[in-house]
């Protein structure tokens, strides 16, 4: 069934929204090689929390993070860790959420790491999906390729 939403209730997931769209426009410039997986999750639940709203995973079903990152060959829902750096070439899968008085937002993205050399087999040069910033968005080509784009969506990591 389907429940149709008030334009307050249509409002607050738009804050929601706004808010991802900041923190990812923020990890597009804070993703990039030596950063651990953890100092991405304390600056993205830092923002949130900033904004008013509050990390929508963390303590979801026993989730101690507030993101989900997921380096190359991983598929998804990674836990940070202080000791997984990210490298040069390395893809990274961010997905992160946030509630706005009890009304949830959520969003994932690939980002492409410093500069992610050609795969073997790919036809097409990895680009942003957003065309004014090629470091963005990691998309490539269909598997074995990776996959990926602002919605998130991923496909097998390269080998």
């Amino acid at each position: 069934m389907i429940i149709l939403k008030s334009p307050r209730e249509i409002a607050l997931m738009r804050v929601g929204g706004r808010i991802l769209a900041e923190v990812m426009e923020r990890l597009r410039a804070f993703v990039k090689p030596g950063i651990s997986t953890a100092e991405i999750d304390r600056e993205v639940e830092t923002f949130i929390e900033q904004k008013g709203a509050k990390p929508a995973f963390k303590g979801y079903r026993g989730f101690p993070a507030t993101v989900c990152t997921s380096i190359n060959e991983e598929v998804v829902h990674g836990i940070p860790s202080p000791t997984r750096r990210l490298k040069e070439g390395d893809i990274i899968g961010l997905d992160l959420g946030c509630i706005v008085d009890g009304y949830f937002a959520d969003c994932a993205c690939t980002l492409a790491v410093g500069e992610v050399p050609p795969r073997p087999g790919c036809t097409r040069n990895r680009r942003s999906s957003r065309p004014r910033d090629n470091r963005g968005p990691a998309r490539c080509c269909p598997p074995p390729c990776a996959g990926g784009g602002a919605t998130g969506a991923r496909g097998p990591p390269p080998r």
